[in-house]
């Protein structure tokens, strides 16, 4: 397969939407980004529509019955603050820094959830102390 490009940078800030168009659109840096990048404004989330799940399929085009990533958080009752799906593995199949690598093209993460212990050549997972 061919390369459409030699870069692609996916950005994705949580919790923006469509509705802050009209403010973004007047901000130096963002008005460059939004003019010379590409922009998806009509996304129809997934469910649970919470970060890690959506995340992960931003990355993977699946559902997260597919992927496997269901919540930010496992299900651990009792537990004050629960284990996150932070690292690679959690992923079924394959990713867009997956195919990406495979197609011998340099990758970055930076605070991309579920990207712990990927195959990313300069990555910065999203990885806090959750528990004191």
């Amino acid at each position: 397969m061919n390369r459409l490009t030699e870069h692609l940078i996916v950005i994705s800030f949580d919790c923006l939407s469509a509705l802050d168009l009209p403010i973004l659109q007047e901000l130096p840096s963002f008005k460059t980004l939004l003019q010379e990048g590409a922009l998806v404004k009509n996304v129809e989330t997934v469910y649970p529509s919470v970060t890690y799940p959506c995340h992960t399929s931003i990355v993977t085009g699946n559902y997260p019955n597919k992927h496997g990533v269901i919540n930010n958080t496992f299900l651990q009752p009792g537990r004050l603050s629960p284990d996150w799906f932070w690292e690679r593995r959690y992923i079924k199949g394959t990713t867009l820094y997956d195919e990406a690598k495979k197609a011998n093209m340099k990758t970055a993460a930076l605070l991309w959830p579920v990207t712990g212990k990927a195959n990313i050549d300069y990555n910065l997972p999203e990885i806090f102390p959750n528990r004191f």
